[in-house]
């Protein structure tokens, strides 16, 4: 087996000598520069900038669960991992983590101090225009607060530090900041983004923030402060949860900043292709430049800054010379969730009424009239990448046997017991599917293995018309909602939904099928408060193709894979790392760690 960890990190991590917390520093870190260097030059700022950019949350291609092989969508409903299926030793049957997963405290404080050193900096300054040091300022705020909303959506309420500290040998006690309530901090990161929207211009270069940046941030984190107040219990004085009563001035704040973005006529759905919806939506996430839908997204560039999707989800066949491919496989799950063209449940027709299997003479019929971005979501069996077809077959039944085998050569009356890219053998999809979103067809196979340059797109769009139908139907205005998820649904070329028809749910479904892979749904059953529920001794579903010999048909099956798996009302919130507790006695730990 060829697998192992290609995680390449951005973030710069500072040393820590000899003190209590990762917040405070008691020596001046030498590869850090001071605030006047920071500010010598634009040269210099624009590099301070792009350190603080790389260093914030945004969940990317590298991302991945702590001390894991595999990103942290894996196994929770989107796909399941290859490796949870291989590598039973590595201790990760467990999906959902221990608290520990998603940790992000020591490099959020991290980048807290830092982007503090340089906004104080900038206020200082009188270098340079006042327009500039504007944006500047504004970018920095707009930097802080996704660095506190990556540690809210974790930790809940959090020590809130908004300047530089210095250790100075005799201050500990002064240095150890206790937690403030989770409202204060979601208040913060909202005040944040005001200030940041109004000192920044609605337009930026490439991988930078404006205005409408910060008002994308804005509408999501306030769904998850909304959600909290609408669905969370206050625990710990206030330390977790947000009382009731703010739910409805949250789910406004998600409104209104979503509608700015909508009204103001910078972004539109991205629509190269209207003749081909499934490829309309498939290119849609192969180009973030010179695309109107795209508000903010990372850029990499080959060879110096690359990540390794592509090697890691290629379907067998068309793996990389060096091997890999195959990990992050669709569910059957997923692909149910993505409705039919005419708005119909999306259940496969795999058995007829009597309870009998169908045949199909043409296996990808399985899938007619589906929601035209599942095509361009998922690889399904027998159809096409770069042209080719993408071989999956379990096997060959025969006057009632069936036959399989694990080895790709194994033949039965002249034909291939298995496909060329599973469903058996080693590293082949665990599910019988592959992912598609993301996967760059250009990138030749001898190229995938130093690395891919697909932006990643954190703020479109149709994501802010998702947060603005969510805040929407949770007001009650289902008129603005069905309004926003028509648009979507229009794009993809599917029926549109009556506002009599939308419900909250409509809503969640909706997001749950546009923003697949976008590293978002995981977070959503989380601020929902369903993730207990979901994933309550939940398996995966494959789905296995089987030749009928005598038919010349296939038939389907869907045969569970992978382990159970069970989230515990505790993961929720995240553990604080012990250390930190250990080192500053004025922190409290999270329920049930």
């Amino acid at each position: 087996m060829k697998k192992v960890i290609l995680y390449l990190s951005t973030v710069v991590f500072v040393g820590i000598v000899g003190v209590s917390c990762n917040k405070v520093l008691n020596v001046k870190p030498q590869n850090i520069v001071t605030g006047s260097q920071i500010l010598s030059s634009k040269k210099s700022v624009q590099a301070e900038l792009a350190t603080l950019y790389s260093q914030m949350p945004l969940e990317d291609f590298n991302f991945h669960a702590h001390n894991t092989y595999h990103g942290y969508t894996n196994g929770w409903l989107e796909v399941l991992s290859g490796l949870t299926m291989e590598n039973k030793d590595h201790n990760i049957n467990s999906i959902p983590g221990d608290g520990t997963w998603l940790e992000w405290w020591n490099q959020g404080y991290s980048s807290v101090r830092q982007i503090n050193k340089f906004i104080a900096s900038v206020k200082k300054s009188k270098k340079f225009s006042k327009q500039q040091l504007d944006q500047w300022l504004g970018e920095a705020l707009f930097i802080r607060a996704y660095d506190y909303f990556g540690l809210v959506k974790r930790y809940g309420g959090i020590p809130l530090i908004t300047h530089v500290q210095n250790y100075t040998g005799n201050n500990l006690t002064k240095l150890q900041v206790p937690r403030n309530k989770e409202k204060k901090i979601y208040d913060f990161i909202s005040t944040e983004l005001d200030s940041a929207a109004t000192l920044m211009g609605p337009t930026s270069p490439a991988g930078r923030a404006n205005k409408y940046v910060a008002l994308a941030l804005k509408s999501r984190v306030m769904l998850f402060a909304a959600s909290e107040a609408e669905y969370a219990p206050v625990q710990m004085n206030g330390l977790l949860g947000i009382p009731s009563s703010d739910a409805d001035q949250y789910w406004k704040q998600a409104y209104n900043a979503a509608n700015k973005i909508i009204q103001s006529g910078q972004y539109s759905l991205y629509d190269k292709y209207p003749n081909d919806r499934a490829k309309n939506f498939d290119q849609l996430f192969l180009h973030a430049k010179d695309n109107p839908e795209v508000i903010f997204a990372k850029y990499y560039q080959y060879p110096q800054k690359v990540h390794h999707f592509d090697l890691w989800r290629l379907p067998y066949e068309y793996r990389s010379p060096h091997g890999y491919s195959s990990d992050d496989a669709p569910t059957v799950q997923l692909l149910q969730a993505f409705d039919y063209k005419d708005g119909s449940n999306g259940k496969l027709k795999i058995k007829n009424s009597q309870g009998q299997r169908i045949e199909y003479k043409n296996p990808l019929d399985l899938f007619k009239n589906k929601d035209p971005r599942l095509f361009a979501t998922a690889i399904l069996p027998f159809s096409k990448w770069k042209g080719k077809v993408v071989h999956v077959r379990a096997g060959i039944i025969d006057n009632g046997d069936t036959i399989t085998t694990n080895n790709f050569n194994d033949t039965y009356k002249g034909m291939n017991v298995i496909g060329a890219s599973g469903i058996g053998g080693g590293e082949v999809s665990s599910t019988g599917m592959y992912m598609r979103k993301h996967l760059n067809p250009n990138y030749p196979a001898s190229r995938v293995n130093s690395g891919s340059a697909t932006p990643w797109i954190a703020f479109r769009l149709g994501g802010v018309l998702l947060n603005y139908a969510e805040a929407a139907a949770e007001l009650g205005k289902m008129g603005d909602a069905a309004r926003a998820i028509n648009k979507l649904h229009a794009r993809a070329g599917i029926a549109p939904v009556k506002p009599s028809q939308v419900t909250v749910n409509t809503v969640r479904h909706e997001d749950k099928v546009e923003e697949v892979d976008e590293n978002k749904y995981y977070w959503d059953m989380r601020r929902w408060r369903i993730a207990d529920k979901v994933l309550d001794n939940y398996y995966c579903k494959a789905l296995y193709p089987f030749y009928n010999y005598q038919d010349k048909a296939y038939v389907f099956k869907t045969v569970k894979v992978g382990y159970s798996e069970t989230f515990q009302p505790r993961m929720y919130y995240e553990k604080i790392p012990s250390g930190e507790i250990s080192k500053d006695p004025k922190l409290k730990q999270n329920p049930g760690y």
